[in-house]
């Protein structure tokens, strides 16, 4: 279920919003999207992205685990969830915060990002992300512009297999990286340049699957 959200309330949903729950917005947000991943799909403004060697997307039949983005067991598979490139949200100014987790235990060549993202397919060029890498033992904050490159930050939070709340809050100057509403990163170099989408992005180096279960995303611009 999604909703795209003026005033969650005309719903019949007092807290539509994860976030309005707990920190009401006293302005209108903007290109508001919620994604609560139940029911039998995910709503249809998602691409489900076979880039490299296929995968699956399907709701998980268990409870509390939401929606399943897996790679096949082929080596350099590679699979996203996007936006299609419809970039609704600024590069200056949005909110975005997920809930998910990587259902194995760390493999030896996994890339995971969750984030927002100029492009769907392939190595973004303008993108701010949640990572885990195959050689860090902590989740990442990613970012990057087509002109200066990309750099990460370790956020000194351990990788594991059970669900974080990733929040990304993003300024003219500067991304903040949260989890689990604990700041960890205030990241100010290597920032996007361009417009950006959701993106959910997996990467696999080696014949075993890596899957990402999604329990919440809201993202909107501030």
């Amino acid at each position: 279920m999604s909703l795209l959200v003026v005033d969650p309330f005309r719903f019949g949903v007092p807290f539509a919003s994860l976030y309005q729950a707990f920190d009401p917005l006293t302005v209108l947000t903007k290109q508001h999207f919620i994604e609560w991943f139940s029911g039998k799909d995910i709503d249809s403004i998602f691409t489900k992205r076979t880039i490299v060697s296929g995968g699956t997307f399907a709701m998980v039949d268990a409870i509390n685990e939401g929606f399943s983005v897996k790679t096949n067991a082929v080596t350099n598979a590679e699979i996203s969830l996007d936006f299609n490139d419809i970039r609704h949200y600024s590069e200056t100014d949005f909110f975005f915060h997920c809930v998910w987790r990587v259902a194995e235990v760390p493999s030896s060549t996994e890339d995971v990002l969750v984030g927002l993202a100029n492009v769907a397919a392939g190595s973004a060029s303008n993108h701010v992300e949640a990572r885990t890498l195959n050689n860090q033992t902590n989740f990442m904050t990613l970012s990057g512009d087509n002109v200066a490159g990309q750099t990460q930050t370790s956020t000194t939070v351990a990788k594991d297999t059970v669900f974080h709340g990733h929040t990304l809050d993003m300024g003219s100057s500067a991304v903040k990286h949260s989890i689990d509403g604990v700041l960890k990163v205030t990241k100010t170099d290597k920032l996007p340049g361009a417009r950006l989408q959701p993106r959910v992005r997996i990467f696999t180096g080696e014949t075993v699957t890596k899957d990402v279960r999604l329990r919440y995303l809201e993202v909107f611009t501030t």
